[in-house]
């Protein structure tokens, strides 16, 4: 298997014929987010505290990306499983 970084700290990995692991989609979404909020701040330094206080409050409280939306679609019909489509060459 060879690792395939996607962000900072999150690696999954893959062989030659592209056989993907299980993803944990949430924890993925947890490490976008967290390292979406530190780029959004490498480019200011707020120096007043109340106001540092505030945008770190706003931050915490995690308003600016709302909660994932999980849904099932009572129409889908499964497909099958992707490596059962790969080995058994169907496009």
């Amino acid at each position: 298997l060879r690792p395939v970084k996607l962000i900072a700290g999150s690696t999954m990995h893959y062989n030659s014929q592209i056989n993907l692991q299980a993803m944990d989609v949430f924890a993925f979404r947890e490490e976008l987010i967290a390292e979406y909020g530190r780029f959004s701040r490498s480019f200011t330094k707020i120096r007043a505290k109340d106001i540092s206080d505030k945008v770190n409050d706003i931050y915490a409280k995690k308003h600016y990306w709302p909660e994932p939306l999980v849904q099932l679609n009572p129409n889908f019909a499964s497909g099958g499983y992707i490596k059962d489509l790969v080995t058994d060459g169907e496009p």
